[in-house]
């Protein structure tokens, strides 16, 4: 508490004592006289004088007070708002005292920067001093690349050369490429020859025709006889029950002119039989010597789709459907043609161990061998049999699992070349790694091929392997040649390759 707060509590305690003292005697005093003011009576006029002492008193001391001290007049003038700012000004006081604090703080550790920034300042002296001993070791090394391009340079000249051999290669590929086609020209002679053979076939056919008719007429009147010599049986047999042992070396004399008949009938219904099956030979070779070219082999691919696993019933018909889309726009670039019945390639009504099983059956045990496998799966659609342009193709549909075969960048096959010889050898030794090592590995992964007669598990550009065949020949040395998968290949994708050399 403050000192004049607590010495004016004392006053005021002081005084209210002597006030209460000087009352009592004033107030005995006036009642000794007996005053009266304003007419009241003695006893009122002294208590009213009583009274207005005790008011006047208190209020002459604090004046007195107030005029005695200018920190009393200023707190009974002010009272509560000094309060207030007091304690204002002390709460601004711990703030300055807590941002002095702050200050002091934030000084330190500027000296403390200060001193790392000097340490830095050492450390950048002495990388100065280390940068420029190593611009010189680079300057050094300049010199030195500068020699090493004049040898690129030489270098460069021999691979100039080199190319000049390929350029040979090249035009030697191009002279067998017109060989090839003087062999096409050939083969489409040959070609002519089959067409006029054809029309022998043709010719030949309607001779058989006209056999075939004569014999059908032979047989009717086989038939005919046959008949006749039934009628005489029964006629026979009917003499026998009514003369039985009167006629018997008759009947036995009929009877061995029936068994030779039916002999001769036997026979002939033989040789019938056996120009039916020439007749149907020259049918089959008249069916497939056509004129037109043979647009699919037996066994070869038409179209093939990847499908996904757990499917429905109904999900794999759709899927069977969209392969048989797929193959019958697949037959028509190629020149098949299709009825209003029949369409230009479908799975077609056949003999399967000796039992007729239509189209719809066998489209039904298709789907329900795709329906719910839970793997993917791969499904192509071969020609069933050699198919001719203008002719509709009879489609054999084959399924295998879709497993992943390479991950992207894996190595599939590797074989080390010979840099240094000449064109020819480098080019064989690509050719071979690409046809047999890389062949072989997609075959032991369980790659699907493209089906056919020359069956294939991807493609490599000619600009492609002469790159590569480039590439060794610019090591100069044996090599070790790496093919690797360019992306994730599964076993229905076409395998897509890179090359690096070891």
């Amino acid at each position: 508490m403050d000192v004049l707060s607590l010495v004016f509590l004392l006053l005021v305690i002081a005084l209210g004592g002597v006030i209460a003292f000087f009352a009592d005697r004033l107030g005995r005093t006036l009642g000794r006289k007996r005053l009266s003011l304003f007419g009241l009576r003695p006893r009122r006029t002294a208590e009213l004088i009583t009274v207005t002492a005790g008011v006047l008193i208190p209020l002459v001391t604090v004046a007195i007070v107030m005029v005695a001290s200018s920190d009393v007049r200023q707190w009974i003038v002010e009272g509560r708002r000094a309060i207030q700012e007091v304690r204002d000004l002390r709460q601004q006081r711990e703030g300055l005292s807590r941002d002095v604090e702050t200050q002091r703080s934030i000084l330190k550790q500027t000296e403390t920067d200060l001193k790392a920034t000097q340490a830095q300042l050492r450390t950048s002296q002495e990388e100065s001093l280390r940068l420029t001993s190593k611009v010189e070791g680079l300057t050094l090394e300049a010199s030195q690349l500068t020699s090493r391009v004049n040898s690129l340079s030489a270098k460069y000249e021999g691979l100039q050369k080199d190319y000049s051999e390929l350029q040979a290669l090249y035009a030697d590929i191009r002279q067998k490429r017109e060989e090839l086609e003087t062999s096409h020209s050939q083969l489409y002679l040959q070609h002519q020859d089959l067409i006029e053979r054809s029309i022998e076939v043709d010719r030949e056919f309607r001779q058989l025709e006209q056999e075939k008719a004569k014999l059908e007429s032979d047989i009717a009147l086989m038939r005919a006889d046959i008949t006749e010599r039934g009628n005489q049986l029964a006629k026979l047999q009917s003499e026998f029950e009514s003369a039985q042992a009167r006629h018997a070396q008759e009947l036995s004399a009929k009877q061995k002119e029936l068994d030779e008949a039916e002999i001769q009938i036997n026979r002939r219904l033989t040789q019938l039989a056996e120009l039916e099956n020439q007749l149907e030979v020259v049918s089959g070779m008249f069916g497939t010597s056509r004129s037109q070219p043979m647009i699919f082999a037996a066994a070869e691919e038409v179209a093939r789709i990847l499908i996904e696993p757990d499917l429905t019933v109904a999900a794999a018909r759709s899927e069977l459907s969209r392969l048989l889309r797929s193959s019958r726009f697949e037959a028509e670039a190629r020149g098949a043609r299709g009825t209003v019945r029949i369409p230009s390639a479908g799975i077609f009504e056949r003999e399967i161990e000796g039992v007729r099983v239509s189209s719809q059956e066998m489209e039904n045990r298709i789907i329900a061998r795709l329906a719910g496998v839970n793997q993917g799966m791969v499904i192509v659609a071969t020609s069933s049999i050699n198919a001719f342009r203008g002719e509709p193709v009879s489609l054999d549909v084959h399924w295998f699992p879709n497993r992943l075969v390479f991950n992207a960048g894996e190595v599939v096959a590797e074989s080390r070349i010979d840099g240094s010889g000449s064109n020819q050898v480098v080019l064989e030794g690509v050719m071979q790694l690409l046809s047999e090592e890389v062949r072989r590995q997609a075959k032991l992964r369980g790659m699907i091929p493209l089906l056919g007669p020359n069956e294939t598990y991807g493609a490599v550009s000619n600009a492609q392997i002469l790159d590569l065949v480039e590439l060794v020949k610019s090591a100069g040395r044996r090599v070790r040649v790496q093919a690797i998968a360019t992306q994730e290949t599964y076993a229905g994708d076409p395998l897509k390759l890179e090359f690096r050399l070891r």
